[in-house]
């Protein structure tokens, strides 16, 4: 078994959804490279209605108000775990699924390069 069989095998069998995303050369954008199950159960999105990152960002935070919010606690999160040599970054959003639900999720973010280079993986984790 191969290391990208494993891994996929084993975000399979995760009870959160989970997506990655893999950088795409001089762009801020990522493309989203794979989702697992519970993420298409939980968040109906699939890959074909988020190919990448901003389109992500469009269907999950609909309200232009609230994505900049979002944006801007992500940047925040992610330049104070860059200061500080932090391997990963979670904040807590309302994310609109394709359902139409908005559902409250911790989404956290391993920043480095875990399965190779330029892939990260996110994270997300139902708050009650």
């Amino acid at each position: 078994m191969n290391q990208s069989t494993f891994h996929t095998e084993l975000f399979e069998l995760m009870p959160v959804p989970i997506a990655i995303t893999k950088s795409i050369e001089n762009s801020t954008n990522a493309a989203i490279v794979y989702i697992n199950q519970c993420f298409l159960d939980e968040l109906g999105w699939d890959i074909n209605d988020i190919p990448d990152k901003n389109t992500w960002w469009t269907k999950a935070y609909p309200d232009e108000d609230y994505r900049k919010v979002v944006e801007r606690q992500w940047e925040l999160v992610t330049s104070n775990a860059a200061d500080n040599n932090e391997k990963t970054v979670s904040i807590v959003v309302n994310i609109v699924t394709k359902y139409g639900d908005i559902t409250r999720y911790k989404v956290s973010t391993l920043l480095d390069d875990y399965l190779n280079e330029g892939c990260k993986v996110s994270v997300f984790t139902r708050v009650v």
